[in-house]
């Protein structure tokens, strides 16, 4: 769906790669004996929703950047700066 949104193939893996980024913290706190009950794996699904949202608002921000004449890296800063505080 995100290849289709973007119509790319390639910027819909910023959003794919951000999940597994976003769950390296909790592996750790994980392995360091944190229970595995119900509310750690309420927590670890909101984690992973709310980290492809935001991925796929930044990425959304950086896009109309592009489109308005912004660099690459210019555009991807701004978007991780303020992008999904934006909306």
């Amino acid at each position: 769906m995100l290849a289709g949104q973007y119509e790319s193939w390639f910027q819909p893996v910023s959003v794919i790669l951000a999940v597994p980024l976003a769950l390296l913290g909790t592996s750790r706190a994980h392995g360091l004996g944190i229970a595995n009950n119900l509310y750690t794996q309420i927590g670890l699904i909101l984690l992973i929703a709310l980290a492809s949202k935001n991925a796929i608002l930044i990425v959304e921000y950086a896009r109309e950047k592009r489109a308005e004449g912004a660099e690459i890296a210019e555009a991807a800063v701004e978007a991780a700066r303020c992008g999904s505080a934006r909306f």
